[in-house]
Order: structure tokens, then C-alpha cells, then sequence
């Protein structure tokens, strides 16, 4: 279960290439749990709301887990986006 790390600001600017890396990693580790390690994350906006959920779906579709470390920045933007317990939601 390698962790995909998200680290420094998560927008809009940096979407397309967290999108990309993210797809990688799963192709990379097809079949294992997905640990997405935000602790790191110094600034997010709603880019990375829609790239969380995307990758929820994707592990739901492949019956695998994810499990989310979230920063407090990654979590006060879960909150201001109702979906305050989502990460606990995707958990296998």
C-alpha cells in the first residue's frame, strides 16, 4: 500500500498534473488499497474536491479501499464543500 503524496497547493493550476500522477499511481499499484497522503497539503481549492471524488469512485469501481490523510487545510475544504465525513465513507 504505497501512499500517493499531495504536498504544497492543490488548485486549479496544479489539477491536470495531480490528475495525471494520481492516474499513474493507480495503474502503478493496481489492485492495492489507495492511501492518499495529504498531510502535506498547504493550500486546496475545489479542482482537488473533484479529483478526491473521482478517485473514490475509481477505488469503489475496482473494490479496493481509500483512505484519506487529510491536512487541516484539505479538511476545512471538505467541510465548506459538505462533505465533511466523505473519507471516512469510502473506506472498505
Amino acid at each position: 500500500m504505497m501512499p500517493f503524496s499531495l504536498k504544497g497547493p492543490c488548485t486549479l493550476s496544479q489539477a491536470e498534473a495531480i490528475h495525471a500522477a494520481l492516474g499513474e499511481h493507480l495503474l502503478d499499484h493496481a489492485g492495492e488499497a489507495l492511501v492518499i497522503d495529504a498531510t502535506a497539503v498547504e493550500e486546496a481549492d475545489v479542482s482537488l474536491v473533484q479529483l478526491l471524488v473521482a478517485a473514490g469512485r475509481t477505488a469503489t469501481a475496482r473494490n479496493v479501499s481509500l483512505a484519506l490523510r487529510p491536512s487541516p487545510a484539505v479538511s476545512a475544504l471538505l467541510a465548506r464543500a459538505g462533505l465533511a465525513g466523505w473519507a471516512e465513507s469510502v473506506r472498505a
